[in-house]
């Protein structure tokens, strides 16, 4: 039996990668650019209204949109190499990492969009009482880093209990009994997922209480929150649905497509005009506060004509 040293091994796997593999590689590290790219866009162009950042729903948004930053940042990147060269060239300590950091982001994900499904819900249904004022800061610190929470837990849970990490032959493996990868898609994915299905129905059902408001950025906001929510569902059902069936048939790409989600959800919240609003004033270099000063400036001139 021959026997390789490392180099030689890398070497020998990077000349026996399947072509299809390659190009996934090549996408991921173009995908992972435009996930950093794009969610810290939507960061910034939030961040820069002083409205919007004390705002709940919009801080939401930015939880979810930090969730697919840091899978950009820490995910992507890893996994395109690994299909490219066909080999995990991290180690075995980070290859643990990455694993119980793809799940703890995944989970994150979609507890956020039940999250903020919930928010325009009661927004819809007290809208007298409007939600968009938060209460109390404890509330709001609750209510954001309550995905996180559960998130950590679940991953916590499915990295420890029954499942090994192990470096074989230059590849991370992580190996989980059937019956405990089953039981943790059902409670990362498909439960958030029926319950999502049940509360965006809801706001769908409720849409008719904003017909008196002259405004239709709050509508379109709700209609943004459906949209995300369904094609978040769509994008991530193949992934789950043949991981829950043990099967790897075209698992590559159903992975990959999961992946998208995190670069497609930006573009989805243009939807609202306060996010082209937002990414208008961002590409200008002009936030609110220089909005103002430039109209009180402008005031001055009118003034000192007059």
């Amino acid at each position: 039996m021959e026997t390789f040293g490392l180099n030689q091994t890398e070497d020998y796997v990077s000349a026996v990668v399947d072509l299809g593999d390659r190009m996934f590689g090549i996408f991921g590290a173009i995908l992972a650019i435009w996930i950093i790219v794009s969610n810290s866009i939507l960061i910034i162009s939030i961040l820069m209204d002083d409205t919007r950042r004390r705002n709940l729903f919009w801080l939401l948004i930015i939880n979810l949109a930090v969730d697919d930053l840091l899978r950009g940042v820490a995910i992507v990147p890893f996994t395109s190499h690994n299909y490219y060269t066909g080999y995990w060239a991290f180690g075995g300590l980070y290859c643990q990492v990455w694993t119980t950091s793809d799940i703890l982001l995944s989970t994150v994900s979609i507890v956020v969009l039940v999250v903020i499904s919930c928010e325009r819900l009661v927004y819809l249904k007290h809208i007298s009482r409007t939600t968009r004022r938060v209460a109390s800061c404890c509330l709001t610190c609750l209510i954001i880093t309550f995905p996180w929470a559960t998130g950590a837990v679940i991953a916590t849970l499915q990295t420890n209990v029954g499942s090994t990490f192990a470096m074989y032959d230059n590849q991370c493996y992580y190996d989980e009994g059937p019956i405990s990868q089953r039981v943790s898609i059902v409670i990362s994915f498909f439960i958030p997922t029926f319950v999502s299905i049940c509360v965006n129905i809801g706001i769908l059902m409720n849409l008719g209480e904003l017909r008196h408001l002259q405004d239709e950025s709050p509508k379109k906001q709700i209609v943004g929150v459906v949209i995300v929510s369904v094609v978040y569902v769509l994008m991530w059902a193949p992934l789950n649905v043949l991981s829950f069936l043990n099967t790897n048939i075209v698992y590559s790409s159903s992975y990959w497509l999961a992946f998208s989600n995190s670069g497609v959800t930006p573009l989805l919240w243009l939807v609202s005009p306060k996010v082209r609003e937002g990414y208008w004033a961002l590409l200008r270099c002009r936030g609110r506060g220089q909005q103002k000063r430039t109209e009180k400036v402008d005031e001055v001139t009118m003034s000192t004509m007059s």
